[in-house]
């Protein structure tokens, strides 16, 4: 089903880099290690061609610190 990703307007991505990547680093990474991936399967790639692109200059407002206020292991069965 993903072939119907070519239809994003890339031109528009390049507000993207407003994100201040920089913050990430503070992202727990070792805590992804308990979420169950085989749910990933269920996402619905398709509906991607409908997102208009240019609003992602809010992006760059999010701030990525607060990702590690995540309770990962509560996906654990």
């Amino acid at each position: 089903n993903n072939k119907e990703l070519d239809n994003i307007e890339v031109d528009n991505n390049r507000e993207v880099n407003n994100i201040k990547t920089k913050k990430v680093d503070n992202i727990k990474v070792k805590k992804w290690v308990n979420i169950e991936m085989e749910k990933v399967n269920n996402i619905k790639v398709r509906k991607v061609n409908n997102i208009e692109m240019g609003n992602n200059r809010e992006v760059g407002n999010i701030e990525m610190e607060k990702v590690d206020n995540i309770e990962v292991e509560k996906r654990k069965k």
